[in-house]
């Protein structure tokens, strides 16, 4: 199985729908949003 990305980096979770390509940048907000949901991360809103 081929690895979908050569290379890849951890962001903090404020600077990943800026740095996110436009058509998955949904997704990602949906993940936060679940996340923040959760207690795993406090603060959505300045993402």
């Amino acid at each position: 199985h081929e690895p979908e990305f050569e290379d890849y980096n951890y962001v903090e979770y404020k600077q990943l729908l800026r740095k996110a390509t436009y058509f998955k940048r949904h997704v990602y907000r949906r993940v936060i949003e679940h996340f923040v949901k959760e207690g795993h991360i406090v603060d959505v809103n300045s993402a």
